[in-house]
């Protein structure tokens, strides 16, 4: 994982590892979904119409 939150989740011994599977409930799935695009490929293609949601969210 290229994010450090997400592969500490996988590493120990938490609740995602052991269900094989995060829930994120306070995200925007839109904002979420362009949030990890940018984490896996560097791009945000999406960034001018919700900067301020992705900045938000990376809080």
């Amino acid at each position: 994982a290229r994010s450090p939150v997400f592969a500490a989740m996988f590493e120990h011994e938490m609740e995602e590892r052991k269900r094989n599977r995060v829930d994120i409930t306070d995200v925007d799935h839109e904002v979420l979904r362009e949030m990890l695009r940018f984490i896996y490929t560097d791009r945000a293609p999406n960034l001018d119409k919700m900067a301020d949601d992705l900045l938000a969210a990376a809080d």
